[in-house]
């Protein structure tokens, strides 16, 4: 058999640095857009808008109901006048009150632990006076110990304490005319404060 020549291969490891993806520094190519990018931004713009929304939102809420308190306000106001008491044919006496308030003997006369203003009630009826705050209730002139007369801003109130009870009862009028005439038609019997005496007087 012939002889086989010996074949010898030589290596040679040539370094030739990292790779183009990892290499420190490399220089991205200007033509590629990082895909993450346009998904950031239409985020971004989308929680802009949804913000504006929201604020615009809240806003013409806040406005409409101011809106809408001011003309139900005036629309009460222009109501709380004598002309718009109704007399049934017992002669009990429906008062146009603005509002009611429950509050509490001893305590300053504009801090109330219930009120009322969708469906405030006062009457005054032959033998006593029928109202609401909560529920519907009814006190005979016997029981009212005092009315008092309570004036603010836009607020004329008539404070009624009675007998034997730490809860108290008040009425607003709105106006000093409609409070006099209420007044009036109280019985002589039922005790006025000193300023419900002087308000009753201006309706004379």
């Amino acid at each position: 058999m012939p002889a086989q020549s010996a074949q010898r291969f030589d290596t040679a490891n040539r370094y030739l640095g990292p790779c183009e993806e990892s290499a420190p520094g490399a220089i991205p190519d200007p033509e590629k857009t990082p895909e993450g990018e346009w998904p950031i931004l239409g985020f971004a713009l989308v929680f802009v808008l949804q913000g504006m929304a929201f604020v615009g939102l809240v806003y013409a809420t806040y406005r409409g109901m101011a809106w809408l308190s001011l003309q139900l306000g005036r629309r009460a106001y222009e109501q709380a006048v004598v002309a718009n008491i109704t007399v049934n044919g017992a002669g009990a006496a429906t008062i146009p009150v603005l509002a009611t308030f429950a509050g509490i003997r001893g305590l300053p006369w504009w801090y109330a632990i219930a009120s009322n203003n969708a469906k405030p009630l006062l009457v005054i009826e032959p033998d006593g006076i029928r109202f609401r705050v909560v529920r519907q209730g009814n006190r005979r002139y016997a029981e009212i110990e005092c009315v008092d007369v309570r004036q603010g801003r836009g607020t004329v109130n008539l404070d009624f304490t009675f007998h034997g009870s730490v809860l108290s009862f008040a009425a607003n009028l709105g106006a000093v005319p409609l409070a006099a005439h209420v007044l009036a038609l109280l019985p002589g019997s039922v005790p006025l404060s000193a300023r419900a005496l002087a308000v009753k007087g201006t309706g004379a």
